[in-house]
């Protein structure tokens, strides 16, 4: 257990890569997604949570306009994104990461956001 813990961690690479090498850039970034999207998920089922509670006996009007809130942010994570990165395109390789690095900060914001709402729903 120990030896595949070592063999995990020496796989890892160095982030912040200050080396230039733009493909361990990129793996840096993909896992700073990962991190924000797991927080984001964490976040995202406690919110739900609490919003289902203000929903009334039978109703899911919270619920779901809540899932339909996140529906419609996924889009636009994705679309904005897109658009950051577009006119970095022609570079090559780094407009992964700035793909990459726009999702992992949305996410942190979409965090920010849901916690706001989450206040809301316990304070009305």
């Amino acid at each position: 257990m120990i030896l595949l813990a070592m063999a995990l961690a020496a796989a890892q690479p160095k982030c912040p890569d200050k080396t230039g090498n733009q493909g361990t850039i990129n793996e840096c970034a993909q896992i700073a997604l990962a991190r924000a999207e797991h927080r984001l998920d964490l976040q995202w089922k406690r919110t739900l949570r609490i919003a289902a509670t203000q929903d009334a006996a039978g109703e899911t009007y919270g619920v779901d306009t809540l899932k339909a809130s996140q529906i419609a942010w996924r889009a636009y994570q994705d679309a904005e994104c897109r658009v950051e990165s577009a006119p970095i395109g022609y570079m090559g390789s780094m407009d992964r990461y700035l793909y990459l690095s726009c999702k992992a900060a949305m996410a942190e914001r979409r965090i920010a956001d849901l916690k706001n709402l989450e206040k809301t729903y316990r304070n009305p």
